[in-house]
């Protein structure tokens, strides 16, 4: 069931329905309020929009190297596991 949910960001009050964990809503949203204030820092005259746009770059960015990470790990992972499978076959045989 969703349910309203109180965040504020870069001095904006938002009111979001949601079904996630109230709190856990709340931590994305300092998280992305840290980033704008962040940015904002040395940044005189910029726009709260400009700025707003500017952190969701910057997280995107770390989402896909952070996918990117995963899928090298995957692929290391799936390396080993062959490496293991033909050493257990050669041992069997």
């Amino acid at each position: 069931m969703k349910r309203e949910v109180r965040i504020d960001v870069a001095g904006q009050g938002l009111t979001i329905r949601s079904e996630g964990n109230e709190e856990y809503l709340k931590s994305l949203a300092r998280y992305v309020d840290e980033r704008i204030k962040e940015l904002s820092r040395g940044q005189g005259g910029t726009t709260t929009l400009s700025l707003a746009i500017l952190a969701a770059l910057n997280i995107a960015d770390e989402y896909h190297k952070l996918l990117d990470a995963q899928e090298a790990v995957n692929r290391r992972l799936h390396n080993l596991v062959g490496e293991l499978e033909a050493s257990m076959e050669q041992t069997a045989a």
